[in-house]
């Protein structure tokens, strides 16, 4: 049963759970006990409240953060500690914003509709198909280009010389482009694929995860593979809760072993404690990527001066060849994981607060593209979700919403709704929840 159905709902028992919670901190502290029991709770919420829905842009922002605040109780790592009372404090801040403000996406289920369901209209319609193999030869010739400046394909020298070379390989700039475009066009073909059948479509799909196989592109890959998979949830149906922990292991895995190619093993990476050598790769990947990014937040901040107001959250979102001369030092607790999550550029430059801000107008947004989503069913707005979506999952690991090469793929989406697609506008009425009607004039999809 879903006890909270409406958004003013879902944000007034936030509410109530953040002064619960502010109470017991300030009575108690934060010690292991109290943090196990916030977990719980929230947890509870993202079960009873949003059924675990995966889509949905809480679910997706709030689990990788409390799987966080759980591994911090835990010395897997020779290395571990318990993170201090300012760092949790900032990391269930942030979790309590995103949570405020995505309380308005509709939740999926038999008490809270979704928008129309899959399938029922049919005008959304594919044109200039003979494009998309124009665009993949441009790809190629891109992908030709930056091998041929390079001398070398890095999947190949990693297994002739032991050294992929892959922080090297590509012009700059370009390969920033190069990538977005890459991404961007395979999300297409794939949409295609799953609409139409073309085999072809799928043939191109594949061809974009051999380059980044052969780039040794493990980021890249993770990008398009995510990205895909939100796109198949939203034109078939989304996967179970079963069906999508296989996929989750089973892509933990395969990162794990292009991990172990081009940096060994990641058990010895992390010190992990004798207790815990069982632990299988995958699973200390995911620890070493998600604990140890907060970990060396909070071994930053304890020495910053920030607030800088320097532009240091631009740094990746800016070309190369336009990025502002700044640097600051960061306190890596392992030096080979140098992750500080997205909260780490935007602390740099605008301070706690800003974090705050900065995660508040995301998940604003994030929210509003997801109803969009659902509303139009159209490529465009089933895309725009996915980068937001993948965005929020792997905001423990960076700013993605701040990095070109996967943020400029929003251009790209545009570009190729305009290109391939044209449309029927009809009028439909959408549920977005119980008691509420919204009258659209929207486009339909096939």
């Amino acid at each position: 049963m879903n006890l909270v159905t409406t958004g003013l709902e879902r944000v007034f028992a936030l509410i109530v759970l953040a002064l619960v919670f502010s109470g017991a901190v300030a009575l108690f502290g934060m010690p292991p006990w109290l943090l196990g029991f916030i977990v719980l709770a929230v947890i509870t919420m993202l079960l009873v409240v949003y059924r675990f829905d995966y889509l949905h842009p809480t679910v997706v922002f709030v689990l990788p953060w409390l799987t966080i605040v759980g591994f911090s109780m835990v010395p897997i790592s020779q290395n571990a500690r318990q993170l201090e009372p300012d760092t949790y404090k900032l990391v269930l801040a942030v979790i309590l914003v995103w949570m405020l403000f995505t309380a308005g996406a509709p939740v999926r289920g038999p008490d809270a509709a979704t928008a129309i369901a899959p399938g029922t209209q049919s005008s959304q319609k594919l044109k200039n198909l003979q494009w998309l193999s124009r665009g993949f030869i441009l790809l190629y010739l891109l992908a030709a280009l930056n091998v041929a400046v390079a001398g070398y394909i890095p999947l190949f020298s990693l297994i002739l010389t032991g050294d992929s070379l892959y922080s090297e390989f590509g012009i700059p700039s370009l390969y920033g482009f190069f990538f977005a475009y890459a991404n961007a066009i395979a999300c297409l073909a794939f949409y295609i694929y799953l609409k139409s059948d073309n085999r072809k479509a799928l043939y191109f799909f594949l061809s974009v995860t051999a380059i980044h196989l052969l780039f040794v592109t493990r980021q890249h890959l993770l990008t398009l593979l995510i990205e895909s998979f939100i796109i198949r949830s939203f034109v078939k149906a989304p996967v179970s809760i079963l069906r999508l922990a296989i996929i989750g292991i089973t892509g933990l895995a395969a990162l794990n072993f292009l991990g172990d190619l081009r940096s060994g093993d990641i058990r010895n990476t992390i010190h992990i404690a004798d207790e815990y050598s069982w632990m299988p790769g995958a699973a200390a990947w995911l620890y070493a990527y998600s604990y140890f990014n907060v970990l060396n937040l909070e071994n930053t901040m304890a020495v910053s001066d920030a607030p800088y107001f320097d532009g240091t959250m631009l740094q990746t979102f800016l070309p190369s060849i336009l990025r502002p001369e700044v640097s600051h030092s960061a306190i890596f607790e392992i030096p080979a994981l140098n992750i500080l999550s997205y909260i780490y550029p935007i602390y740099l430059d605008i301070g706690v607060y800003g974090v705050l801000i900065f995660t508040a107008i995301l998940g604003f947004f994030t929210a509003e593209v997801y109803k969009r989503a659902l509303i139009r069913r159209r490529f465009g707005a089933i895309a725009g979700y996915s980068f937001f979506y993948y965005s929020a999952l792997l905001s423990f690991f960076t700013a993605f919403w701040l990095y070109l090469p996967v943020v400029f793929q929003l251009f790209f989406f545009y570009l190729f709704e305009r290109i391939f697609f044209v449309h029927d506008t009809v009028k439909v009425i959408v549920l977005t929840e119980p008691g509420k009607s919204l009258d659209k004039d929207r486009a339909t999809f096939s």
